[in-house]
């Protein structure tokens, strides 16, 4: 049996994009009580914890809006992990000319994306391209010390994985993943 107990926390609203496999990344900047200040990246596989704040209609793509709408946005005492990640790709941003080309690969507006790379402009915007899988649904508690501006938490019970199974065909991950590499060509790292 494979289990993680490392999980990535990231908004609902990109969950459900890498679930329905419309997005292949996820951008970083850095949770406000990182302990670098900037987005590390701890673990190459984790499971996706779900967050529900600061999820907004102006950082969205307009064919996105009605995700929104369908959204809860209260606090939880308990949330749904359903997908698993490993990352494939790591980039580091700090062209935002490259943005343009990276947002419709994306759920959010080219602006958001402008906005994420401004924030502590020092600090470069991180592109992971993960390959999604979906595991079987398991309900975890949200404890005090999931809170926060945390990128990362320290599940206190892992997760099965071994049953995962790829969102993507190979072929069609490949080609999104290819797609976001030619997108921000040369920031490859």
């Amino acid at each position: 049996m494979m289990q993680e107990s490392v999980a990535l926390k990231e908004w609902s609203l990109a969950l459900r994009a890498l679930q329905a496999g419309c997005q292949t990344m996820l951008l970083r900047k850095g949770g406000i009580v990182e302990e670098t200040g900037a987005f590390d990246v701890v673990s190459d596989r984790f499971v996706l914890f779900p967050t529900f704040y600061h999820q907004d209609r102006e950082i969205l793509r307009p064919d996105y809006h009605e995700w929104l709408d369908s959204e809860e946005t209260q606090r939880r005492s308990c949330v749904s992990i359903s997908l698993y990640a490993e990352i494939v790709d790591v980039v580091s941003l700090t062209d935002p000319e490259i943005l343009a080309n990276l947002s419709p690969l994306t759920i959010w507006t080219t602006r958001y994306l402008e906005d994420r790379l401004l924030f502590k402009p020092e600090k470069p915007l991180t592109a992971l391209v993960v390959r999604a899988f979906s595991i079987p649904t398991v309900s975890v508690d949200v404890l005090p010390e999931y809170g926060g501006c945390l990128s990362w938490i320290s599940l206190s019970h892992p997760i099965d994985v071994s049953g995962r199974m790829p969102v993507l065909t190979d072929e069609a991950f490949n080609d999104a993943r290819r797609q976001i590499l030619d997108a921000v060509s040369p920031a490859v790292i």
